[in-house]
């Protein structure tokens, strides 16, 4: 488990504590292989946004990021091995 309050790129299976009470920050997850999952939650309370996006040409349900802007909540992502999909 990690806690960032800037932009990071994510390891697979990571789980990312999300900090934006210092401006928006995105997440950047990894490029895909079959096992990928990843979660990222936004912990604090800032109407900064925590955007996921992906590294390349993936997407995540079809868009190529999503944003997180409530406090606790969390985003589970898992890859079949070309894209991603919230879980």
């Amino acid at each position: 488990m990690t806690t960032v309050t800037s932009d990071y790129t994510a390891s697979h299976g990571e789980v990312v504590l999300a900090d934006s009470s210092g401006g928006a920050i995105t997440v950047t997850l990894p490029v895909p292989n079959n096992t990928t999952t990843v979660t990222v939650k936004k912990v604090d309370s800032s109407g900064n946004a925590v955007n996921i996006a992906t590294s390349g040409s993936e997407t995540i349900d079809g868009n190529s990021s999503l944003s997180v802007t409530n406090q606790y909540t969390s985003r589970e992502v898992v890859s079949d091995s070309s894209d991603y999909f919230i879980k």
